[in-house]
């Protein structure tokens, strides 16, 4: 890889990784992208093993699009990416054919080209990154090699922010529990145990989070939980 590019991945990976929001990191992940690829537009699409898979962030309407029609679809570039666990290209959707309703749709969307990055990190898969252009052929060799680099900083960027969001929800509703707590124990003169019993309990009734009751006992105005 060439010097200038070696030296503008090392930009892009400080930058990246002051990204404290997963949704922010995974903006800035495609517009660093588009920089340095021939992409005119981008997405990333993020998986998880608690919920579906879903587009975190895309740098226009119709690439949020072309990546949320893979998901409806089941098929498309970045499917086959995480798959494959590798890049994949489309040089052309109009002739490709290998995934015939997602590559019709995205050449509605005025995509003829398309490259799919794979996201992960050693301890498990992330999602993808996905780039798109409006001409045949638009991502060259080294485009592509320059992608997979790309993709490791980009993988370490998404699963830094996603762990620190992880973190910080953690920790408020952890607080929002113990203000929740704290309430009843003053409303109705339980004791702390008594009192996050019955917050526990009654938020298994509303089938809601122990933090989501909690937030609701928070916000409450003349509102009893134990009513």
């Amino acid at each position: 890889m060439a010097h200038g590019y070696a030296s503008q991945l090392a930009t892009v990976a400080t930058d990246l990784f002051g990204e404290v929001s997963p949704e922010r990191a995974a903006t800035g992940v495609v517009d660093h992208a588009l920089r340095l690829t021939d992409g005119e537009c981008g997405a990333v699409t993020v998986t998880s093993a608690r919920s579906k898979p879903s587009v975190m962030g895309a740098s226009s309407p119709e690439a949020e699009k072309a990546d949320q029609l893979q998901l409806e679809y089941g098929e498309g570039a970045s499917r086959e990416a995480m798959v494959a666990e590798g890049t994949v290209v489309v040089d052309d959707a109009e002739t490709d054919g290998r995934w015939p309703r997602w590559q019709e749709s995205i050449v509605g969307l005025g995509f003829r080209s398309a490259m799919a990055v794979r996201l992960a990190t050693k301890q498990a898969p992330l999602g993808t990154l996905s780039l798109y252009a409006k001409g045949v052929g638009a991502f060259s060799n080294t485009a592509v090699d320059i992608a997979r680099v790309y993709a490791v900083h980009a993988s370490m960027a998404v699963a830094s922010a996603k762990h620190a969001s992880g973190l910080r929800q953690a920790i408020d509703a952890r607080h929002a529990i113990g203000q929740a707590q704290g309430i009843l124990m003053e409303r109705h003169g339980l004791g702390g145990d008594q009192a996050f019993a019955t917050l526990r309990q009654r938020a298994r009734d509303q089938k809601v989070s122990l933090s989501e009751y909690a937030v609701m006992v928070i916000n409450s105005r003349g509102f009893s939980p134990l009513g």
